[in-house]
Parts: structure tokens; C-alpha cells; sequence
């Protein structure tokens, strides 16, 4: 839920109205439950109905796994599947990886940035070809996806 400009989980919303309420009266309670608000004006407690009306969006990196969209992968072959777990602790929560496949070849890990992907392999220093192609081009700027072939 995109809440003044930043996305927050939907549970937010009680407090956010609360918080905007609070600014005008000298207490303020949303219950959206029963869509009604509880506030306090000069000592004088009042129960006023309140209608929030919302619209359905998804989020930035959200509307980026539903289209599909990465910048790179990591392919993992062989014994080199082993270092999938030391290629997980190096990004946080939200950060990256967002798809791990396995497959009967290996193990495909689907990256938001390229450039963290190839910084991972580089930390862990392991062996890897690499292999890119164009995607599409924004605004005259060629963006590429990046293939990472770790093989052990």
C-alpha cells in the first residue's frame, strides 16, 4: 500500500489515518472495521463515520515479478548447486534473489540487478563464464541480461 509516497504493508492504514487525524484534533481512533473514526475535539469525544476508499496497485517490485523482468541469472551446474546457500546469505529480505528454479541441469537464480548478481560470484570466488544479451532498450540506453554459468 503506497502510503504518502512509500509502500507499507496494508496494516499500516489504521495508523496513518490516526496519525493525519491527530494533526487537526487532540486524539484520534480509526476503527475501519466499523468505518467510523473516534476523536476528541475540546474534551468532547465524537464517533464519526468514515469511508476510505482505496485502489488495488502493486508495487514496484511486485509489478516486476509479475512482468517477468530481471536483469541477470546465475546458473549453477554440477557440485557447484552447493553454493546456492552462500549465494542467499550474501542479499537481503527484499533485496535479491527473487526466483530460484530447480531444474534438471541445475539450479537457475533470477536477479533484479545484474550487477549484484556478478558481485556475488566475485565474493565468493568461484569459477564462471559469463554471457550477455540485449533485452530492450529505456529511453536510448541499452539494458542486457546477464547469464552467470557457475559449473563445477
Amino acid at each position: 500500500m503506497n502510503l504518502s509516497g512509500v509502500w507499507k504493508p496494508p496494516n499500516h492504514l489504521p495508523t496513518h489515518i490516526e496519525k493525519k487525524l491527530e494533526k487537526q484534533f487532540e486524539s484520534a481512533t480509526v476503527d475501519l472495521a466499523q468505518n467510523k473514526a473516534y476523536i476528541t475535539v475540546e474534551n468532547v469525544d465524537l464517533e464519526i463515520p468514515i469511508k476510505v476508499e482505496y485502489e488495488n496497485v502493486l508495487c514496484p517490485t511486485c509489478k516486476k515479478i509479475s512482468g517477468g523482468y530481471y536483469e541477470g541469472h546465475i546458473q549453477l551446474r554440477g557440485k557447484a548447486v552447493r553454493h546456492l546457500k552462500d549465494i542467499i546469505r550474501l542479499f537481503h529480505k527484499n533485496d535479491n534473489p527473487y526466483s530460484i528454479k530447480e531444474l534438471k541441469e541445475g539450479i537457475d537464480i533470477k536477479f533484479f540487478s545484474s550487477k549484484k548478481a556478478f558481485d556475488a560470484i566475485k565474493e565468493l570466488g568461484l569459477t564462471y563464464k559469463v554471457s550477455r544479451k540485449l533485452h530492450t532498450q529505456i529511453q536510448g540506453k541499452r539494458k542486457y541480461r546477464l547469464t552467470i554459468l557457475v559449473r563445477e
